[in-house]
């Protein structure tokens, strides 16, 4: 049951954003390779990791020194911003697939969908590992 129950949270989490990625691969009139996007969309999600410690980090920083909220909202976003635009441009640099301009707008929404869907998933299960799972439905 609890199998059943996870796996339906995950289906809920993951199909939003491929809905999303089908939706602006639509907007492109040459298609980009299927492997190309499940790497960019898993590298994504891979950043989402360090790109979280680091945001941990920066946050005991400004807490640390008492800076103010504005800093502590620029710098978090500039460092989720950042991480997301390294892990597109790191999955498609030299790729000759990356030939159009739309091809950008496509990598770094693809790289922002798998960033959301793991951290929408770490948002859903962290209930589960405090036990709450009231909370986690």
């Amino acid at each position: 049951m609890v199998v059943l129950y996870t796996f339906s949270l995950l289906l809920v989490v993951f199909v939003p954003a491929l809905i999303w990625l089908l939706f602006f691969l639509k907007e492109d009139l040459h298609p980009e390779p299927k492997k190309l996007l499940l790497h960019t969309f898993a590298f994504g999600g891979i950043i989402s990791m360090p790109t979280l410690t680091l945001q941990i980090i920066f946050q005991n920083i400004v807490a640390a020194f008492s800076l103010n909220i504005i800093i502590l909202i620029i710098g978090l976003a500039l460092i989720e911003e950042m991480l997301k635009f390294f892990a597109a441009y790191s999955s498609v640099k030299n790729n000759p697939a990356f030939d159009e301009p739309i091809d950008a707008m496509i990598y770094c929404i693809t790289v922002a969908l798998g960033f959301a869907a793991l951290e929408n998933t770490l948002f859903i299960l962290s209930p589960f590992n405090t036990g709450d799972i009231a909370r986690g439905i």
